[in-house]
């Protein structure tokens, strides 16, 4: 699928404009089908910073496109228009609309929200990771800077599960009551042979989860999580 053009010469797709939910019925409409791994952390209970978006397990799908802010018109069209190119598989070509934002737009929290799944999409990790720096120095108290950028430099040439688990440990304290934190730490310590540890903060996940079952089933998914299944299938019985 192609765009059209308007006359201010903003990019179109169908869902430009519209709420994100009526984008989300459009799409689907059109054969587009919402990935499995954003019910998965809707059904485990994953909580969101103010009811923004979900946010993200490892290894799960990476992004959940964010709502539309207050952007000046024009932006906000090219806001919509970069959204729906990433939904449609086209990081590309959301890319080239979010470029055409201006500056005081372009720092916007959730254009660099929308910016990180379109360089996770494209696979640039260390754009991705560039981009999450910046969101953890804007917004430290929100999740998402913290945990995209663990996950992005988890992925990036030169990085690895030591830099992810460096990066996102700090935010075990300042997030406390937040699921997901201390599950990405529990992969990552797993994959680091930390098996006392993952377990310990697999546990601390499990206890502030909304939904411990839907939590558990999905963790038993996790091949990050594969050295602690035992345990987890005993867990699971409790």
């Amino acid at each position: 699928m192609r765009a059209r053009r308007a006359a201010g010469g903003c990019r179109l797709v169908e869902l430009t404009a519209r709420t994100f939910s009526n984008s989300l019925a459009l799409m689907s409409s059109r054969g587009w089908r919402r990935p499995a791994a954003w019910a998965a952390r809707a059904s485990a209970g994953v909580p969101e910073d103010g009811n923004r978006h979900a946010r993200l397990l490892e290894p799960a799908s990476p992004f959940y496109p964010p709502p539309v802010s207050s952007l000046p018109q024009g932006d906000r069209c090219h806001f919509d228009a970069a959204t729906g190119w990433l939904m449609l598989g086209d990081p590309a070509s959301a890319l080239e609309e979010l470029e055409r934002l201006t500056p005081a737009s372009r720092s916007c929290r959730e254009v660099l929200e929308l910016e990180w799944g379109i360089h996770a999409e494209r696979a640039d990790w260390s754009a991705a990771a560039a981009v999450a720096g910046r969101l953890v120095e804007q917004a430290p108290d929100q999740t998402f800077g913290w945990i995209h950028r663990a996950y992005a430099v988890r992925r990036q040439a030169g990085g690895g599960l030591d830099q992810a688990w460096v990066l996102l440990r700090p935010a075990l304290e300042r997030f406390p009551q937040n699921p997901i934190v201390a599950y990405n730490l529990a992969c990552y310590a797993a994959q680091m042979n930390q098996m006392e540890e993952a377990w310990s903060l697999f546990q601390r996940a499990l206890a502030v989860a909304l939904k411990r079952a839907e939590l558990l089933a999905m963790a038993l998914a996790d091949h990050d999580l594969k050295p602690l299944w035992p345990r987890i299938c005993s867990a699971t019985q409790a």
